[in-house]
């Protein structure tokens, strides 16, 4: 029995080390990542002679909370020549009524109700496409109800796109949150993140990695009408990575940047927003990778959890003379792992969300609701899903 104890540890020695050089690896990646992107705000030179009409499309569904400040922001950009198209998406609050306030002040603000979504359509697929057909701009711009941008994020977007010659840009957003569960789990869900996601990959011109930040992803009209609008990606669930992919693959010059300083973005609003926000990170996953998803989940669950496990494992087995060396190591590395996780958090916190440090402290919080949301959303793979993201039902 001793010997099968021995062999034991000896495994989750080895496994402890590996998923601590994992956590080392991911820390030293999105440091590199956060490091060498190009940001937003960072322009040579802004050219304010050469001003393409924007078209800025905003679908809202039921955000009486939110839309007022995104709309506001908006229609203080510095900006000259842009219009803003605001589409109800079949609201039942006083969204509608709100966007149409402010409207009957300002001319740039266009309201236009999307009417009944056709089958086949899911999430802001039909009200971008209605915000697309009843817009204008030599340049259209993408974003959500939930945010609120600075005074001169479309004149960089725009300088950007003329000084380098792109055809379409995006960038990440700083991510808010008002629930607690949610800014203790947004540190470690913004590590992997920033690994599959990363500017260094996107701006790559030999990698094949092409992603839209939903909250702003600017690109030329002409563009967009090649690759098919978001007719073409209308059953995607999440349309704006789709759109992103397809403008790679079309060979579309394209660029994301930083946006942390400009572009402000709400993530889930309560607990069930975001278990719904983690569901529909993963459930497009299924789709297209099948059973390739089982061991990304598993892998996950080990980086997610098994320090957690594993430390008052080897607190346990440090006080059994026979296999104290063995819970001595075990226990002093999954605590550095534990203490790499978060210092992985707190560098995140600092430099992408910007909000404060201490909670880094709930990073075993959050790496247990991701791993739980994952492994729950792999099991029921099989099952037809559907759940709620921002008022919008996803099956």
């Amino acid at each position: 029995m001793q010997s099968v104890e021995l062999i034991t540890l000896y495994l989750l020695g080895f496994i402890m080390i590996g998923v601590l050089a994992t956590w080392v690896r991911l820390l030293t990646y999105s440091r590199k990542s956060l490091r060498c992107s190009p940001k937003l705000e960072e322009i040579r030179k802004q050219n304010d002679d050469l001003i393409p009409r924007v078209s800025i499309i905003v679908p809202a569904l039921n955000e009486e909370k939110y839309i007022r400040r995104c709309l506001q922001s908006l229609l203080a950009q510095d900006y000259r020549n842009l219009e803003i198209i605001s589409i109800d998406d079949g609201s039942t609050d006083s969204t509608l009524m709100i966007m149409k306030s402010i409207a009957s002040s300002d001319q740039r603000l266009h309201v236009v109700e999307a009417g009944q979504r056709p089958s086949g359509w899911v999430g802001k697929n039909w009200a971008c496409y209605i915000g697309y057909n009843n817009s204008t701009g030599d340049i259209l711009i993408f974003t959500d109800a939930d945010t609120v941008h600075s005074e001169r994020t479309v004149t960089l977007a725009v300088n950007h796109m003329l000084q380098e010659n792109l055809s379409a840009i995006t960038a990440i957003p700083k991510l808010l949150s008002e629930d607690f569960l949610t800014r203790v789990t947004l540190p470690l869900l913004s590590v992997f993140l920033q690994t599959k996601f990363s500017p260094l990959k996107v701006n790559d011109s030999a990698n094949k990695l092409g992603y839209f930040f939903g909250s702003f992803f600017a690109v030329i009209r002409g563009h967009y009408e090649s690759i098919g609008t978001h007719r073409e990606v209308r059953m995607e669930i999440i349309e704006d990575g789709a759109i992103g992919s397809l403008v790679k693959k079309r060979g579309i010059k394209m660029k994301m940047f930083r946006g942390e300083n400009c572009v402000d973005a709400m993530w889930a609003r309560d607990r069930q927003g975001l278990w719904n926000g983690l569901l529909r990170l993963l459930v497009p996953m299924h789709k297209e990778q099948g059973k390739k998803t089982v061991p990304m989940v598993i892998a996950i669950a080990f980086l997610m959890l098994f320090p957690i496990i594993a430390l008052p494992g080897g607190i346990y087995f440090a006080f059994r003379e026979e296999t104290s060396l063995l819970g001595i190591f075990l226990a002093g590395a999954a605590l550095v792992t534990l203490c790499v996780m978060m210092m992985t958090s707190v560098f995140i916190l600092s430099q992408s969300i910007k909000t404060t440090k201490k909670l880094a402290i709930g990073s075993p919080i959050g790496a247990t609701l991701i791993t739980l949301a994952f492994v729950i959303s792999l099991l029921r793979a099989h099952k037809p899903q559907s759940f709620a993201w921002k008022g919008r039902m996803y099956v």
